[in-house]
């Protein structure tokens, strides 16, 4: 019996030293826990995902990427791409695109898992994550905005054909150098981009509504075109409201805004995106 408690205990600490000793599944379970983290307070806390998380969060999985992959020939690449894209999706935030903290986890999540194999090719994890990410939530969220879009009339304007062009004209140039399942993948994308296109100008009419100043937050979006001069008893608004304009506000005894507050969190789709990525690169390897 001791024996056999004894061999147990060596083969559960084999398996355990193993599974330590594999960077691709503890970044994996850390990288669940962390974007779920993140999905909890995106669906439980008004949208409002705490700020030492975000941070948190992105440290300890640069550390993690110093720890497991500074001996790589990639990693000065993979830390120069990994900035420039935290730098550039912040600014595209600021126009309310999508929300800083999203930013974070994605840039978090690649430091976590920098590559995976898909189809025999090595590529930098952030590839497939945001395009899963972003097909996950078209896929679910373009029928639940078409049954509210229903009692509207689309317009068909230049730019909802030309969005179907652009990306019909994409779908046959890839075909050469992809599967006939990515070239219709990029059909259906277009068909969906364009119809929401044509709905563009009933779009603000479910997403927004006047919030309560103390019920908005950093990083809230507002819709401009209610405010002429993009400003409000003399405070200009940016796009995304900030803690200074917010303070600035209560100074002036503004009771309610615009918001966009009816927009679906996108941190679902991040961490369903990452958990289909993952078993991908599991299977491709």
């Amino acid at each position: 019996m001791i024996c056999l408690a004894m061999l147990n205990f060596e083969l559960t600490e084999k398996g355990l030293g193993l599974i330590l000793t594999n960077p691709t599944l503890v970044g994996t379970f850390l990288g669940i826990i962390l974007a779920g983290a993140f999905t909890y307070y995106d669906l439980w806390n008004n949208k409002n995902i705490p700020t030492p998380l975000v941070y948190l969060g992105f440290a300890i999985s640069f550390v993690y990427l110093l720890l497991f992959y500074s001996k790589s020939p990639n990693i000065l690449t993979h830390i120069l791409l990994m900035m420039g894209f935290v730098l550039g999706g912040i600014l595209f935030s600021k126009i309310g695109a999508l929300g800083e903290a999203d930013i974070w986890l994605f840039a978090s999540l690649w430091n976590l898992i920098p590559t995976c194999t898909l189809s025999g090719l090595d590529m930098p994890s952030i590839i497939p994550l945001a395009g899963l990410s972003a097909i996950l939530s078209i896929v679910i969220l373009f029928p639940i905005f078409m049954l509210k879009l229903y009692k509207y009339k689309p317009k068909i304007t230049y730019k909802s054909m030309l969005v179907f062009f652009i990306y019909t004209l994409l779908a046959f140039l890839i075909i050469p150098f992809a599967n006939l399942q990515t070239a219709t993948l990029l059909l259906v994308l277009g068909l969906i981009s364009a119809i929401f296109s044509a709905y563009e100008s009933h779009f603000k009419d479910i997403t927004i509504e006047q919030i309560k100043l103390k019920d908005i937050s950093n990083g809230d979006v507002v819709e401009l075109d209610k405010y002429p001069k993009r400003q409000i008893n003399g405070i200009d608004l940016p796009k995304v409201l900030d803690d200074k304009t917010l303070e600035l506000l209560k100074d002036k005894h503004i009771n309610k805004l615009w918001i966009y507050s009816k927009l679906p969190p996108y941190t679902p789709f991040i961490l369903i995106g990452f958990v289909a990525m993952m078993i991908m690169c599991f299977i491709g390897t």
